[in-house]
């Protein structure tokens, strides 16, 4: 089971360009306007993240899961070694991200699946690549960046920087689907409900990312990590009729580093 664990609702970038759907010309307004203050604590996540089924990969995220500091190491320590695989989503956007990062590679280096460092609009890039560059020597190939497709702005600038430096990059700009000719809200089905769980900061539990994103709609919902909750199986097809523009703006774009020859 693949797990997406949103342990805080906090984050660095405050009107953050990944939440665009939410607000207007492309700034969203954040989960801390959106959201309840209620958080799990480090224990409770612990105790919590330690009822999922075995074999499981959790990417841990946010808001900004590195705003945690020592508590998210915490975290990843008590997750069982032998059941669990993890993964981390951090914006990079301050120097404190690799911080706690450098902190983690220490202590837990060896389990991380993957890192995926996410590039926002607005950033500079030329703090921003640095802070890569050192967490990308921690972690090594298990480091890989993103950008986050936004159709409100122009990533040419950031693609040019990072092909020059001789990353692969494979982007192609936001289509509301909706503008297609093929668009039927009927026929139109997002895969994110097939594979994978989202964990809200406060334990509950939803079918899959555009769920939890929708307001915390009731049949996207399957309980809580503390209490009740049903850990669905994946599915062949998803039978939730999500808005396809919502599911459609989770769009990432990876943006691969050439191996050295």
């Amino acid at each position: 089971m693949k797990v997406l664990c949103n342990l805080t609702w906090e984050c660095t970038l405050g009107d953050c360009k990944y939440c665009w759907i939410y607000g207007r010309d492309g700034v969203g307004e954040g989960f801390v306007n959106k959201q309840s203050s209620e958080e799990l604590t480090k224990e409770q996540w612990v105790e919590g993240l330690n009822r999922i089924p075995s074999n499981s990969s959790i990417d841990f995220c946010g808001g900004e899961p590195t705003i945690l500091g020592s508590r998210l190491v915490y975290i990843i320590e008590g997750l069982h070694p032998s059941i669990y695989r993890w993964g981390l989503t951090s914006n990079l956007s301050e120097d404190r991200n690799v911080d706690v990062l450098e902190e983690l590679h220490r202590k837990c280096g060896l389990s991380c699946i993957s890192l995926n460092c996410s590039y926002h609009h607005g950033v500079p890039l030329e703090d921003w690549i640095p802070r890569y560059m050192v967490v990308k020597e921690l972690f090594g190939g298990w480091t890989r960046v993103n950008l986050i497709d936004n159709p409100f702005f122009d990533y040419s600038e950031a693609l040019k920087v990072f092909r020059d430096l001789g990353f692969k990059v494979n982007f192609e700009p936001y289509q509301n689907p909706k503008d297609s000719n093929n668009y039927s809200p009927v026929l139109w089905k997002c895969t994110a409900g097939v594979s994978h769980m989202v964990i809200s900061p406060n334990g509950d539990v939803y079918r899959c990312l555009c769920g939890f994103r929708s307001d915390r709609r009731e049949e996207f919902k399957t309980g809580n990590i503390l209490g009740e909750v049903d850990f669905l199986p994946p599915r062949d097809r998803c039978d939730l009729n999500c808005d396809p523009i919502e599911a459609k703006c989770w769009n990432i774009v990876r943006v691969e580093k050439r191996r050295e020859q």
